[in-house]
């Protein structure tokens, strides 16, 4: 335990005085203990380095520009960093798997096509409509299968969360012609004693006021895909409810602020379902 101790004394000394120290031979581990969790992504790591979070954090190993992407080698994402605790009970199964997954400060682009179809990536924009061969599972599938603690020789078998920590969403309408984003968010996801997904959320929304907040709790069926959320805001302008809805337009000469609380679905298909609002 003195020897534990003193290593991490030690580490904490060097990465305060001289920075990170750079791990890359790590990448390719990493890599495979992420891609073992599932088939249908590909995972690229430029480096992996050994840094001092400060406190609560402390010791973190991150892995820098962390590629997401398809069966055909595109990026669907590009993860600056993200932050990786290691299961110390996989290790003595002999897996390096992650029990804690954090994706730090990323901007996510989502688009919502003219149809009303929220996107992900950008090859599938070009499309006049999905094609059947091209999908891929859905989102709700995917952390199902990230947060899966069925079987012990799966490095997916450890993993507890998955968060995402001060995160920027960029929001491109074409069905409004309108842009928005969602800023400084958080969220963290796990699994329920249901074996559904659950998580909350909370978030700044600079376009819907000065800012705008919210909070959210999320479910997540794995079974049908969807994805229902729970939501409470305040500071609503109301004003600003024609980027979400063209037909909400007309209230963009008022001047009144809300505080409330609305529910939606993301289907399992990608389309949005209806807004349901309860104002205070």
């Amino acid at each position: 335990l003195a020897g534990i101790v003193l290593l991490v004394g030690f580490l904490t000394w060097r990465l305060t005085v001289e920075g990170p120290i750079h791990m890359r031979f790590l990448a390719p581990y990493v890599e495979q203990s992420i891609a073992q969790t599932n088939r249908d992504f590909v995972v690229g790591i430029e480096d992996t380095v050994l840094t001092w979070a400060g406190w609560p954090r402390g010791l973190d190993l991150r892995a820098i520009n962390l590629h997401i992407k398809d069966r055909r080698q595109r990026d669907l994402a590009v993860l600056p960093e993200v932050s990786l605790t290691f299961s110390a009970r996989a290790m003595l199964h002999g897996l390096l798997a992650p029990s804690k997954v954090e994706i730090l400060s990323p901007h996510f682009s989502l688009w919502r096509r003219r149809d009303g179809v929220l996107m992900f990536g950008f090859q599938k924009l070009e499309q006049a409509a999905p094609d059947p061969n091209m999908q891929g599972p859905s989102l709700a599938k995917v952390i199902e299968d990230l947060l899966n603690d069925t079987d012990p020789d799966r490095p997916a078998g450890y993993l507890r969360s998955i968060s995402i920590v001060d995160g920027t969403v960029s929001i491109n309408d074409r069905t409004t012609d309108m842009r928005w984003e969602a800023a400084h968010l958080n969220f963290e996801i796990a699994r329920n004693p249901d074996s559904t997904l659950g998580g909350r959320l909370s978030a700044a929304l600079p376009q819907f006021g000065t800012p705008a907040l919210a909070t959210a709790t999320v479910n997540l069926d794995p079974a049908s895909g969807d994805v229902t959320v729970d939501a409470a805001f305040q500071g609503l302008d109301l004003a600003s409810l024609g980027l979400l809805d063209p037909q909400l337009a007309e209230s963009s000469a008022s001047s009144v602020v809300l505080s409330g609380r609305l529910g939606t679905k993301l289907n399992g298909d990608g389309t949005l379902g209806p807004i349901n609002f309860q104002v205070n």
